[in-house]
């Protein structure tokens, strides 16, 4: 996900943003040049593909399609070869618009189902495709390229077919990300399967003339080399890593995998030629004590396999994440604290010293960063084992050669003006901060963070004064302390300049002249045509959270709703957060009322969700807006679609047996957005509207199948018990959007109605599970500012979320000189409800005003029960005066 997210970084150095191109820049292939298509033809020019399309052809949705694959150095006689065949022939296709783009499609940590496709061609049926494949196949025989994994290739060559999606279908997947879908046999749209793995839909029939290839490929075996594999350890566009055992006397081994021609860094390398500079590298390193001894490096099917000594241990990012006090669900005491600082400087001094010695036999290591350094495991440091280990050497180089860093992580790559043993410095500078807090990747954003983490971490783990100074120099030129303050004052006394701050920071980074968004967010804003609208990342959310929180307005993005919702036809999705209905709502609060209520007339029936029960963009958020409109307009007509909305919820829920222990991965997230805690809601609050207790039994049945979902905290070293967290089967989550967090909201509503020991107790683990001094990212839905929310509402001890605000040291950032925040991942900043700066406002406008004693009741909509009206303009929809007929 993250290689993911740096796509959307090269736009600009604030802020994600799609990459666009210019349609006569020098860098694209010559055919693509040409603003203008084919006589007759339909040319559609998008920053990833150039589709072509010739009159009067019309495809099917689905079907049998060609990839054609190249090296990155012969991509562009590639593309031409492709061009004049398409053309020459009417065939619909479309073709990466450059080498840089298709360089960048073939990274390490590119998409490994994507890899290689640099052509897409769309035969009309099984006997264009077996002509199509004969004759590329024929005229581009020789040409390499890497092997497209989701697919099954042709002969020998370059090119290969797979069975799939023509036309733009879409289904919501269990992570509630869209995913493209086919049709079945029996009409109904399935996810269309693009895994790193060739196979073929259970009603699809393989044409007879591929089933020598598909031979051919099962044929493929690598029972000559002198290792097997037992399990995989991880995954890269460029190749495996997998856990390994000698054939000759079962010795466990590490084995490396170099794909040929993917991979490829900035220098061109691929996958296989850097296997070989690693090779080399630790033969030249052989005996240094934290370098892994080489037993060998292979070859088969073009792939080259590097077999070395299976290092135990842990990555450092894993071994100080398990071991820092500041993660837990227990408050910090004074000796942890001061225990988890001496292991992590004396881990460091340990890193420093392996680097010293790679530097002393004229290496430069070139991508470290805490996944490449594995530690003892606490049982092994108690052995008495202190050793780190250096692994993955692909990105280094010899001093002598005056190499220059291709790869790094983020947080850790260091200034081009570095160069030599200085790249690894500073990546040990960087470490330094890491350590402590995984958080270095802000520095780019804002220099100034670099001194500020420095303060941050030594007031709360009372590190030595100057400890730091030394990397700081390294990181910034400056030792000197940072301006930005280590303890930010987010309390009441500074909450109307925090405010301020901040709003102006979302005001500053509006962009109105824009089409497809108003406000920077998270990388959700480009995966549909209207995200930039709704409520979690586009601009009804943010001027929304700006009002919720008595901020200033922005008008012109303002107009820039209005504008888009009245001249956008609404065939866009209809949920609360991603879609129309969110867009509805946020109007309604802002003034817009007409607007909101045209908006929700022109939403058909058939946009709303078959079966997705989601707050996000399913039946839970819906039927909660139809609730809100019931009331705010006094309509039946709002009423009536919320209870049929509850009855397909009804259906649909299931029993607690019917969802699985975990959350995520292949299974439907547990949580407040995209789990089970959201309908619990609605039900729970069509109860308060309707008195009908079928409800809130209901809201109890989804409430426990959340809950079987969650986890306790190892350790229980708390007197009051262990901590509850929604478990992912990896780890375990407290926050809003798809942790505990929002259940425990969920579960406070329904218990103010009816008490249940079991939900009790489970909300009282939840407290203890919200409570934590770091968290990595700052957001409303998946990080600090989510829980910050919570306990402004749900903590039992007054001043709980107060106290709680100094979590956000950690990430604030200065953007023109107002307050902004990182969003996910933390290589940009985001000002969006969801990630970014506008839910941050709302949550510190929840603690703030809640502090203040004001009648502001800041919260996501529908959290907290409506205010009581006094004087009701029209029939009340409360259960006490509630009509038969709405009973």
């Amino acid at each position: 996900m993250e290689a993911l997210y740096e796509a959307f970084c090269a736009a600009d150095p604030d802020f994600y943003d799609r990459r666009g191109h210019d349609l006569t820049d020098e860098a694209l292939f010559p055919p693509v040049r040409e603003a203008v298509a084919p006589d007759g033809w339909r040319r559609i020019a998008e920053p990833a593909w150039v589709y072509y399309q010739p009159p009067g052809v019309h495809l099917p949705a689905q079907g049998w399609k060609v990839h054609v694959s190249a090296a990155v150095d012969r991509s562009a006689e590639v593309v031409q070869v492709v061009y004049d065949y398409c053309v020459a022939r009417s065939l619909t296709f479309k073709v990466v618009p450059g080498a840089r783009e298709y360089q960048r499609r073939n990274a390490k940590y590119a998409e490994r189902a994507g890899s290689g496709k640099l052509a897409t061609i769309y035969p009309l049926d099984e006997q264009h495709l077996h002509t199509t494949v004969t004759d590329l196949g024929e005229l581009l025989a020789g040409t390499p390229g890497p092997y497209i994994l989701s697919d099954l290739r042709w002969a020998e060559g370059p090119v290969y077919v797979r069975y799939g999606a023509f036309a733009p279908r879409t289904l919501t997947g269990p992570d509630g990300r869209e995913t493209v879908a086919v049709e079945d046999v029996d009409g109904n749209l399935v996810p269309d399967a693009r895994g790193p793995v060739f196979s073929v839909p259970d009603w699809v029939q393989l044409p007879s003339f591929l089933k020598p290839d598909l031979d051919r490929r099962n044929a493929t075996r690598v029972d000559q080399l002198p290792f097997e594999i037992v399990s995989a350890l991880h995954y890269s566009n460029g190749g495996g890593v997998y856990e390994g055992r000698m054939r000759t006397d079962g010795e466990k081994v590490a084995v490396k995998e170099g794909r040929p021609y993917a991979g490829v860094d900035r220098e061109g390398r691929d996958a296989v030629t850097r296997v070989r500079r690693e090779r080399d590298i630790l033969r030249h390193l052989a005996g240094l004590p934290a370098v892994a001894e080489l037993k060998g490096c292979h070859s088969a099917a073009g792939h080259e396999f590097l077999v070395e000594e299976f290092v135990a241990g842990e990555p450092l990012f894993t071994a100080a994440a398990r071991r820092n006090p500041l993660v837990d669900d227990v408050p910090p005491s004074p000796e942890r604290l001061a225990a988890f600082r001496d292991w992590a400087m004396s881990v460091w001094e340990r890193v420093a010293e392996a680097v010293a010695d790679l530097h002393q036999r004229g290496v430069v290591f070139g991508d470290l960063h805490l996944y490449n350094i594995l530690c003892p495991t606490q049982d092994e440091e108690a052995a008495g084992a202190r050793q780190v280990r250096l692994i993955d050497f692909e990105a280094g180089w010899f001093v002598e050669e005056g190499g220059r860093q291709v790869m790094a992580n983020p947080g850790f790559g260091a200034p081009r003006d570095r160069t030599g043993t200085d790249v690894d410095l500073y990546a040990l500078a960087a470490l330094k901060l890491a350590i402590f807090a995984p958080l270095t990747s802000l520095i780019p954003l804002n220099p100034a963070k670099a001194a500020q983490l420095a303060g941050v971490i030594a007031d709360r783990y009372d590190v030595p004064p100057g400890w730091f100074d030394d990397a700081l120099e390294t990181l910034t030129g400056r030792p000197s302390v940072s301006p930005l303050p280590c303890r930010v004052d987010f309390g009441p006394a500074a909450w109307a300049e925090v405010r301020s701050s901040i709003t102006a920071a979302i005001a500053a980074s509006r962009s109105p002249e824009r089409d497809d968004r108003v406000f920077p967010g998270d990388i959700a804003q480009f995966l549909h045509s209207d995200a930039g609208l709704g409520l979690a990342h586009g601009a009804a959310g943010v001027l929304w959270a700006l009002r919720t929180a008595g901020a200033c307005e922005v008008p012109a993005a303002e107009r820039w709703l209005l504008d888009r919702v009245h001249r956008e036809e609404p065939d866009g999705r209809a949920g609360l957060y991603n879609g129309r209905h969110g867009i509805a709502y946020a109007l309604w609060e802002l003034g817009h009322r007409d607007a909101a209520v045209d908006l929700l007339a022109r939403l058909p029936r058939a946009a709303t969700p078959d079966t997705d029960l989601s707050l996000t963009e399913g039946l839970a958020g819906i039927g909660l807006n139809w609730l809100h409109f019931a009331r705010a307009c006094d309509d039946d007509q709002y009423l009536k679609r919320a209870l049929d909305t509850a009855e397909r919820v009804h259906a649909l829920l299931g029993d607690v047996a019917d969802v699985a222990e975990t959350s995520g991965g292949a299974h439907p997230h547990a949580g407040l957005m995209q789990g089970s805690a959201g309908p619990a809601l609605f039900l729970t609050t069509l109860y308060e509207e309707t008195g009908d207790t079928r409800h809130l039994d209901a809201a109890a049945t989804a409430l426990r199948q959340d809950l079987r979902r969650c986890a306790h905290s190892e350790g229980g070293t708390r007197a009051e018990g262990r901590a509850l967290f929604v478990n992912e089967g990896f780890r375990l989550m407290p926050y809003l959007a798809a942790g505990s967090a929002g259940i425990g909201i969920a579960l406070d509503r329904y218990m103010t109605h009816r008490q249940d020991p079991e939900f009790m107790a489970a909300l009282a683990a939840i407290r203890r599970a919200v409570v934590p001094s770091f968290c990595p990212f700052p957001g409303l839905f998946g990080g600090a500012a989510g829980l910050l929310l919570f306990n402004a509402h749900h903590a039992v001890a007054p001043g709980t979320a107060a106290r709680q605000a100094h979590i956000l040291d950690w990430h604030v950032l200065h953007w023109r000189g107002r307050m902004a925040f990182p969003g996910t991942n933390l290589l940009r900043m985001s000002m969006d409800l969801a990630t970014g700066g506008a839910g941050v406002l709302l949550a510190l406008a929840a603690v703030n005003e809640g502090e203040r004693k004001t009648t502001l009741r800041p919260s996501l909509p529908f959290l907290l029960p409506p205010e009581p009206q006094v004087e009701p303009s029209g029939p009340s929809l409360s259960p006490a005066t509630a009509t038969p007929e709405r009973r």
